[in-house]
């Protein structure tokens, strides 16, 4: 683990607590922040052992899917509230978030806000499929009907 609470083994690697939120408009590291974010998401999506570190740690995920446009989970009310629609999950994001289950889904860490994010994702997948194969059944009948 990276990150694992502990202020006194935080310390002696030199890092403070990860911040529960990305920072706002106001601050100038925003940019940074939010590059940083898609980095990670976009080497999860090419290394395991990425996407193994980053599902690791609880807030770290939260911190990833606000970058990713999705809702934030906490329950405090101040969050911003959580979209009606989320955007298509990046595969980088689906691979932390699958590491996260196998890492974190036994210590109860395991938020359930993720798994409904995967578990839409697979909806989503599988409409997409179903209309993939519509179109194509509209294409050979349209064949057939023109020979």
């Amino acid at each position: 683990k990276y990150y694992d609470g502990d202020e006194k083994i935080n310390q002696q690697r030199r890092i403070g607590p990860i911040p529960k939120r990305l920072p706002d408009a106001s601050q100038p590291w925003r940019e940074a922040s939010y590059r940083t974010a898609g980095t990670l998401i976009n080497l999860s999506e090419k290394c395991e052992d990425c996407a193994v570190m980053c599902g690791s740690d609880p807030v770290l995920i939260e911190l990833l899917i606000e970058a990713w446009g999705g809702a934030v989970v906490s329950g405090d009310s101040t969050k911003k509230k959580k979209p009606k629609q989320t955007p298509l999950l990046h595969l980088g994001l689906a691979a932390i978030l699958h590491a996260a289950e196998k890492e974190l889904r036994g210590s109860g860490l395991f938020a359930e806000a993720w798994y409904d994010i995967l578990s839409k994702e697979e909806e989503r997948k599988q409409m997409a499929q179903r209309k993939e194969e519509k179109r194509k059944q509209r294409i050979l009948q349209s064949t057939k009907i023109k020979q």
